[in-house]
């Protein structure tokens, strides 16, 4: 059974708030701390765009950080606790002591790692689906300040966003196209970094990563020789 099976991305789960303190609550599914600042700053220009494309739009009022937050970001969660789940996880649980596969299926409030704020309630299960076997990945142990995790969700939003323009006849451009596979290969690299770290998720949800919990095994070389100067 999939997590992502049961999500809408207005699903609260994969939204992030904050108190009147600036403290930011993550929704259980949300895979990091990723705000439209980080694509203001990861890809300048297509913060500019998105500004662009959502002017006179009433649903978001013209306001392209709306459309990142309750749109874009969601839906690159949705897509990137897939690849989590069936991509990463099963390399995770190959070289890591501890992890396994599968899980009985289970609306228990989890346990969450300091470096994830917490957030009320436990997975979001169909009435009837108790114990059922489902992925031991849990969304709520990703360390979701980590960077890396914070690229992916926004070079994927950013692939999202260009991908519903290259679809529109009215709309064909050339830049839109280019930047489109741009976001694409930023996005695929940074995955392939992500396999080889393997650094962002507390698996015993103290708040500590230890060393056979990242890849050990990570192709030196893909770090230019030393991890240490990545």
């Amino acid at each position: 059974m999939a997590l992502s099976s049961f999500l809408s991305y207005t699903d609260p789960t994969l939204q992030i708030t904050y108190d009147r303190y600036g403290v930011p609550t993550v929704g259980l599914n949300k895979i990091s701390l990723a705000k439209p600042t980080d694509v203001q700053f990861y890809d300048r220009a297509a913060y500019r765009r998105i500004e662009q494309v959502v002017q006179g739009d009433q649903t978001f009022e013209g306001d392209q950080d709306t459309y990142l937050n309750t749109v874009l970001f969601p839906k690159a969660s949705i897509e990137l606790i897939n690849m989590l789940e069936f991509g990463w996880w099963p390399l995770y649980v190959e070289r890591t002591l501890g992890a396994f596969y599968y899980t009985g299926a289970s609306t228990v409030q989890p346990v969450f790692s300091p470096g994830g704020p917490s957030q009320t309630g436990g997975f979001n299960i169909p009435a009837g689906a108790q114990g059922i076997t489902m992925t031991a990945f849990n969304p709520g142990l990703l360390i979701k300040q980590n960077q890396t995790l914070i690229q992916l969700e926004v070079y994927k939003a950013v692939e999202i966003f260009y991908s519903t323009l290259v679809t529109d006849n009215s709309n064909i451009n050339e830049k839109d196209a280019a930047n489109l596979n741009f976001a694409r290969k930023r996005f695929e690299e940074e995955w392939e970094k992500a396999k080889q770290e393997s650094y962002f998720y507390d698996m015993k949800a103290i708040g500590f990563v230890g060393t056979y919990q990242q890849d050990w095994l990570a192709d030196v070389n893909f770090f230019e020789g030393d991890r240490r100067y990545f």
